[in-house]
């Protein structure tokens, strides 16, 4: 397969080179990203907050939390953090 997210990540990791985090890390945030955008944006923030995500790192299991259910089985470093010092939401 070659989407537009596959065509991007390669041609930024020929410029990191080993330096360029997996391309499943890429794919996980996105999905992240998508279950937790609203339908209806009213506010938007431009910001930066991106941790360096590891194989190793994402198989780490965590406990299912209550109100994510349909979350991927795996959770980047960030929202992993995120999600387990907040409550979840309504």
């Amino acid at each position: 397969m070659n989407t537009p997210l596959e065509r991007t990540y390669h041609e930024i990791s020929r410029i990191l080179g080993n330096n360029a985090e997996p391309l499943e890390s890429v794919r996980l945030v996105v999905t992240y990203r998508r279950y937790l955008k609203p339908e209806t944006v009213r506010v938007l923030l431009l910001a930066e907050s991106h941790v360096f995500t590891s194989e190793e790192d994402r198989r780490i299991a965590i406990s299912p939390i209550d109100g994510l259910l349909r979350i991927p089985d795996q959770i980047d470093h960030a929202f992993r953090s995120k999600l387990t010092t907040d409550s979840a939401p309504n």
